[in-house]
């Protein structure tokens, strides 16, 4: 289902963002229409939009004067709780929306590590 939403509302489940997927995105050399041209993947959990997926396109858009996106909401994902869990994580360390990802920037080497360690049993599968 697609819906239109605020971008401030989103939570993302991602605690950490790769400067080189940052990047990759700012060399195609986008402008808005193309950060928001197809629809953010996301769940509902606790009354909450949580962003499942395209972390660094969604960031890149709220760097910007966008103030509305699209989200596609998937309603049967494999392992939603586990995406729960992650947007918990990130709201513990101050991660509430996608600007907060701002000061989340990493190196590649360094994005691995964090995200491995964030919540190891999502990544394992288990």
């Amino acid at each position: 289902m697609i819906r239109t939403v605020e971008i401030e509302s989103i939570q993302p489940s991602a605690l950490y963002l790769n400067q080189k997927d940052v990047g990759e995105w700012l060399m195609k050399g986008v402008n808005e229409d193309g950060l928001t041209e197809k629809p953010f993947p996301a769940i509902i959990a606790d009354k909450q939009i949580i962003l499942i997926d395209d972390h660094p396109r969604a960031f890149l858009a709220s760097q910007t004067a966008i103030r509305y996106i699209q989200i596609d909401i998937h309603k049967e994902v494999e392992n939603a709780g586990g995406y729960g869990e992650m947007a918990e994580k990130c709201r513990e360390n101050g991660v509430t929306k996608l600007t907060d990802l701002t000061k989340q920037l990493l190196s590649p080497k360094d994005y691995q590590r964090g995200r491995q360690s964030e919540i190891p049993a999502f990544f394992s599968g288990s």
